[in-house]
């Protein structure tokens, strides 16, 4: 198995034979866009020899002496960068060995830049985990080279730098969700004070990734948060900070976790992520999900903080009349993953793991993309 660029596009292939028989096989191809790609085609050929019998996926047209052209269905018309479409070939091959095609040439296509890192405004913290080699143990040493460590918790033991994944760079960040032990997975990235900042990040999550545990089904993503970080049951006061996670629920149902002065119960507010469509938000396993949040302190005793969301830039949440503290701004990059809740209830079924690339903190929109 091994990924090909696709030589005069920004789509990378992954082929690969999942089943081989007597008389034929099955390929396996997934299509990886680096820009947006609109109305994408591509042609490759077989010896005609060779026949597909079945393709599923993409639509297929057969151009005659083994020359084929492939196109998106529905959605995957249009892939967004770093998004994947699954392309499925059944082979008659009467009886040679399985052959994987190249893919030639790109036909029709509207095809944007390829992704590059934005000009950023000079205040902005931007970490691609590009200053590290692959297999970094990414403890409090290597974590400084990016980021003004307050604390990290269990990071040594579950956080490494990887290039087996990337959404942009060579690099990412892999977490490890063991299913034979807690994890508490985090650290407490300062940065300057400020009463309004975005916060963007892109996570992708293993393929076959587990979200739920044998009896609840919750886990815990980076937001942003102030002071104390109050969470883990403690009510914020004023004095003693917030925080705005995300979490995954049931099947990766995607939330905002909110630790706000006025939150109705001792642990914070979940908070449904929908579209546009009024529909809830998941994470799927195997994609690149891009999340940026908004969060605007109140003033002191008044209650107008903000916080606003936005999945694969569709605005997925937007609240006002927040008091999140006593004024204070906000001072972190909290970074917390893990499943739970606590105790053996929620952990996985089996070892997961998830990747983190390309962390943007601003006061500047545009910064994020927005």
């Amino acid at each position: 198995m091994a990924i090909t660029k696709i030589s005069n596009s920004t789509l990378s292939a992954n082929s690969y034979v999942s089943e081989d028989w007597k008389g034929g096989y099955k390929l396996e191809v997934d299509l990886t866009s680096s820009a947006v790609a609109k109305d994408w085609k591509l042609n490759f050929n077989l010896a005609t020899d060779y026949s597909i019998r079945g393709a599923y996926g993409v639509d297929l047209v057969s151009n005659g002496k083994g020359n084929y052209t492939i196109d998106g269905q529905g959605n995957g018309q249009t892939l967004d960068p770093g998004e994947t479409v699954k392309a499925i070939f059944v082979i008659d091959d009467l009886g040679k060995n399985a052959v994987i095609p190249k893919f030639t040439s790109l036909m029709g296509s509207v095809i944007s830049n390829p992704v590059s890192a934005p000009q950023l405004s000079k205040s902005a913290i931007s970490v691609g985990f590009e200053n590290h080699s692959s297999g970094t143990v990414y403890n409090n040493a290597a974590q400084s080279k990016d980021w003004k460590v307050d604390w990290s918790n269990q990071m040594d033991k579950f956080a490494s730098i990887s290039s087996s994944e990337a959404r942009s760079g060579k690099n990412s960040l892999k977490m490890n969700y063991p299913n034979n032990e807690q994890s508490n997975a985090g650290a407490k990235w300062v940065i300057p004070e400020q009463q309004e900042y975005y916060f963007s990040y892109w996570v992708k999550f293993d393929k076959g990734f587990d979200f739920d545990g044998s009896k609840h089904s919750s886990g815990k993503l980076p937001g942003l948060g102030e002071g104390d970080l109050a969470s883990g049951g403690t009510k914020p006061n004023g004095n003693n900070g917030f925080t705005s996670r995300y979490m995954w629920r049931k099947g990766g149902q995607a939330t905002v976790y909110l630790y706000h002065m006025d939150q109705p119960g001792t642990y914070g507010e979940d908070v449904l992520l929908k579209g546009k469509d009024g529909k809830d938000k998941y994470f799927q396993p195997d994609k690149w999900h891009n999340l940026v949040q908004r969060v605007e302190v109140n003033d002191a005793g008044l209650a107008n903080g903000e916080i606003d969301v936005w999945m694969d830039n569709e605005k997925v949440l937007d609240i006002d009349g927040l008091r999140l503290n006593n004024g204070q701004g906000i001072d972190t990059a909290y970074f917390s993953t893990f499943h739970g809740g606590y105790g053996s209830d929620w952990w996985p079924g089996q070892s997961v793991n998830a990747h983190f690339d390309d962390f943007v903190v601003s006061t500047n929109a545009a910064d994020v993309g927005l």
